[in-house]
């Protein structure tokens, strides 16, 4: 019944692309870059359920308060950019 506790989390990713000059000079630009970035991405996990970088055991209740904390992942934000020099 005991399961692994081991895990691969991908946190933080950002992938841009700056243009060439020979590219964007016909468009009166100085430079230009796209970029997308993405956090909290993917957890990697045998356990089922609940978030493995979070304890729901000896340790998490928050003293004062009357509730426990970590019941859910932390949220997937995914952003993307446009940087644009004229």
């Amino acid at each position: 019944w005991m399961t692994s506790s081991d895990y691969l989390s991908i946190n933080n990713v950002t992938l841009g692309y700056t243009f060439p000059k020979s590219w964007i000079s016909p468009l009166k630009l100085a430079s230009l870059r796209v970029y997308v970035a993405g956090e909290n991405l993917a957890v990697i996990t045998a356990r089922k359920g609940m978030d493995p970088r979070f304890s729901l055991g000896i340790g998490s209740y928050v003293y004062g308060s009357g509730s426990t904390t970590n019941y859910y992942s932390t949220m997937r934000n995914i952003s993307a950019g446009l940087s644009v020099t004229f």
